[in-house]
């Protein structure tokens, strides 16, 4: 008997999270009621498990796929299941959040790679400050030293939109310096453009 290969090391590995406590992990499938349907598990028509699960999916295309249920409520069968890459399961996971861009639903990391955005920045404007990802796109950013990172700059809401306090300076006449200084000192931006 030779080197299993690598479909049916994946088709193995899918029954024994399923079936079998011992196996590391059943804890997060088994466990929660993830089953494998029985043309996989048990075979019909004279055809092993594994023979049905080849038929249904094919080979795995190469070490870069693995067998992914696109809706992770539900179990293995052939109508939840594809071969997919590391990355395409990371936005299928429950936790994953994506955001729409340019009409796609993309993870963080893939906006900043793709409009060459510090994804350090982009996280921190959206995440932390609340920013849209067009209004985080968009404000230039200053570079920092703290860790190396680019820190982005102070940003406020203005004429409903995410503007910087020189960028809101500008829009409004009113000198930057004296601007900064006063919400410096605690006054509103209403107060501070007066």
């Amino acid at each position: 008997m030779g080197i299993p290969s690598i479909t049916y090391s994946c088709w193995g590995a899918m029954i024994s999270r399923c079936n079998y406590p011992s196996c590391e992990g059943y804890t997060h499938y088994g466990a929660k009621g993830i089953t494998v349907c029985d043309r996989w598990l048990h075979g019909e028509n004279g055809l092993s498990g594994f023979a049905c699960f080849l038929a249904d999916m094919g080979e795995r295309p190469s070490l870069d796929y693995s067998i992914d249920r696109m809706d992770n409520s539900k179990g293995y069968d052939l109508s939840n299941c594809r071969w997919a890459t590391r990355a395409e399961q990371a936005l299928n996971r429950t936790t994953t959040e994506t955001y729409l861009y340019n009409g796609r639903q993309m993870l963080l990391r893939e906006i900043a790679a793709e409009t060459g955005m510090s994804f350090d920045a982009l996280r921190w404007r959206v995440k932390k400050i609340g920013m849209s990802i067009d209004d985080a796109l968009v404000l230039p950013v200053q570079k920092g030293t703290r860790f190396s990172r680019e820190i982005p700059l102070r940003v406020l809401e203005y004429d409903g939109k995410m503007m910087t306090v020189r960028q809101i300076a500008e829009a409004t006449g009113v000198k930057y310096n004296s601007l900064r200084a006063r919400l410096g000192a605690g006054e509103p931006l209403e107060t501070a453009l007066r």
